[in-house]
């Protein structure tokens, strides 16, 4: 065999040498997929602490069932046909205690007194004319009162309202 010119077989300590330089290069390699693991663990891990609620918004339609008004101290039924006897929609975001809209009025309008398990409570002025709302949660009953300012009339009516097999 020929072996080349100037060639010298390596020494110990070269061969160490190189060893530690495998060595060296294989950790750092390893402490950067670490890292890499590490920074990828801690986005999944941020990313399924986030809730992503979706807000649900629920329809509840008010069939009219029955009515009264106040006439000079007098209380008088009123029959269907008449104004303020129609259906009516309230749609809530029970995520959120919040109405988004009823009796054709904007949720913002809504002065919500109580928003709990049991019942939902509102009201709303225009003017010197006021709307008051009970919505039962348990039952669905909603009983409105409707009060015109100028002239102290009162008018009650009360609702059964559909829950859709939804809890609201």
């Amino acid at each position: 065999m020929n072996k080349k010119k100037d060639y010298k077989p390596k020494g110990p300590i070269q061969i160490l040498a190189a060893i530690g330089l495998v060595i060296a290069i294989l950790w750092t390699a390893k402490g950067f997929f670490d890292f890499g693991k590490a920074g990828y663990k801690e986005i999944n891990s941020s990313n399924s602490n986030i809730k992503t609620e979706i807000a649900v918004v629920i329809d509840l339609n008010c069939r009219w069932l029955s009515g009264e008004t106040f006439i000079d101290g007098t209380r008088l039924p009123f029959s269907s046909g008449m104004p303020g006897t129609h259906d009516i929609v309230i749609s809530l975001m029970p995520s959120k205690n919040k109405l988004i809209k009823f009796e054709g009025f904007g949720g913002n309008q809504a002065n919500i007194k109580s928003y709990n398990q049991n019942e939902i409570v509102w009201d709303y002025r225009q003017g010197s004319d006021t709307w008051a709302y009970r919505l039962s949660r348990m039952s669905g009953s909603l009983k409105t009162e409707f009060t015109q300012g100028s002239t102290g009339g009162r008018m009650f009516s009360s609702y059964q309202c559909s829950k859709s097999e939804q809890k609201f």
